[in-house]
C-alpha cells in the first residue's frame, strides 16, 4: 500500500503544481496581449507619476478613444507606440488617458 500512496501523493502534487502554474500562464498571456510594450512597475517614477497624473490605462473603456487614435501618439513597433505626453514614453496602442485627442 505504501507504493500507492507514494504515487497517490505524487499526482496531488502535479496536480497542485498545475492548478497554481495555470492561472499564472494565463495571466502572462494577458499581460502579453495587453500591453506587453509597456511593463508600468518597471517605470521611473517620473512616469509613473505622470501616467497617474493623466488617468492613464493599458486598454481603453471607449474603442473610439484609444492612444492609436490620439493625436500624441507615434506608432512604433507591433501595437506599441510613444506618447509625446509622456515624453515619448511607451504606451499601446489599446490605452487611453484623460488627455486624449483625436488625431486630425
Amino acid at each position: 500500500m505504501a507504493a500507492s500512496d507514494n504515487r497517490l501523493g505524487a499526482t496531488r502534487r502535479a496536480l497542485l503544481m498545475f492548478a497554481i502554474g495555470a492561472p499564472a500562464a494565463g495571466f502572462a498571456a494577458a499581460a502579453a496581449a495587453q500591453g506587453a510594450c509597456v511593463d508600468l512597475d518597471a517605470l521611473p517614477s517620473g512616469q509613473k507619476a505622470m501616467r497617474n497624473a493623466l488617468g492613464f490605462k493599458l486598454v481603453s473603456d471607449d474603442p473610439k478613444r484609444r492612444c492609436g487614435g490620439c493625436a500624441f501618439y507615434t506608432a512604433a513597433e507591433g501595437s506599441c507606440g510613444k506618447c509625446a505626453l509622456l515624453s515619448g514614453g511607451p504606451v499601446p496602442a489599446e490605452g487611453r488617458c484623460d488627455s486624449w485627442a483625436a488625431r486630425q
